[in-house]
């Protein structure tokens, strides 16, 4: 049988919770949804679902295999209707840093959806990594550099960071108006990932990078936790302008030496090489694309 049509055939079965419910729908024999079924679970090697009297379920793999199977139709499906197409049909997984969904996405991403009504988009946010083959992620949007050559990255914007500090930890330690005393005063690390570990700040002084070194009043792994401390007062921190802006303008915050600058962190969409870009994925990113370019904080620094 087909392998696409037998995924075809799974995927309704695992919708349906039913062979019967499932042969009705795509009318065939109960007969030949049971032979695809088989024929899937023998050709991977692994038992897809539980069947018992009473209820049909997915194994924790045909859980996975499912997901799988329903991004392989999707993008069968994709390639089919050609690049030219204006409908996209199917469910699009893309993965992003906490605060750039909360900050710059949620709050203008009804005109994506409004753009792809037939599209459904699964969100997964976090300050953490995934593994975007084994977790069936399309797309993920990244800050920083790509260390992974396995994977595709794609620059589609920067982030702008400024150091800041509130007016009580400026009250109590003064501003700094040099290097040398910036080497006085304590900062608040972030570690998105892995542990902690002592690094030093750079920052672009009368166009020559300069690395000083400063001492860690407290270290987090969370980017509103990081933002809360700096309010708190407890260091200087160097944040995303786009998280900043607001809390500079209320008063908040106090930009710290503004006439040295921080070298741009490149902003990417990131997929698995041997994936192709499929139209979903195409049309996200420069939909993203195009919302960091039209972001004060966000756009490419040249």
């Amino acid at each position: 049988m087909d392998r696409l049509n037998a995924m075809e055939i799974f995927v309704c079965v695992a919708d349906a919770k039913s062979f019967a419910k499932a042969a009705a729908i795509l009318d065939i024999s109960p007969a030949s949804v049971t032979k695809a079924v088989q024929s899937l679970e023998d050709h991977l090697g692994l038992r897809l679902l539980q069947r018992t009297t009473r209820r049909l379920s997915l194994t924790p793999e045909g859980e996975a295999i499912c997901e799988d199977c329903r991004r392989i139709i999707s993008d069968v499906a994709d390639l089919a209707a050609g690049d030219g197409s204006r409908v996209l049909r199917g469910r699009l997984r893309v993965d992003m840093p906490a605060s750039l969904a909360k900050t710059v996405i949620i709050p203008v991403v009804s005109g994506f959806i409004a753009s792809h009504p037939n599209m459904e988009l699964v969100l997964g946010v976090g300050d953490k990594s995934v593994d975007l083959v084994e977790d069936g992620v399309d797309c993920a949007i990244r800050v920083g550099l790509n260390s992974d050559s396995s994977l595709v990255a794609q620059t589609i914007g920067a982030m702008q960071r400024v150091s800041c500090a509130a007016p009580a930890y400026i009250a109590r330690r003064g501003k700094p108006e040099s290097v040398e005393d910036l080497a006085g005063h304590s900062v608040i690390r972030y570690f998105p990932k892995g542990g902690w570990r002592d690094v030093s700040e750079e920052f672009i002084i009368e166009g020559k990078s300069i690395e000083v070194k400063m001492r860690s009043a407290i270290a987090v792994n969370d980017v509103d936790t990081y933002l809360a401390c700096g309010l708190q007062g407890l260091g200087i921190i160097r944040i995303g302008r786009y998280l900043a802006q607001e809390h500079l303008d209320s008063g908040a915050l106090v930009e710290i030496v503004p006439q040295w600058t921080t070298p741009p962190t490149p902003i990417s969409a990131i997929y698995p090489a041997r994936r192709h870009l499929s139209p979903k994925v195409r049309a996200f990113i420069s939909w993203a694309g195009e919302v960091f370019a039209a972001h004060p904080s966000l756009h490419p620094v040249r």
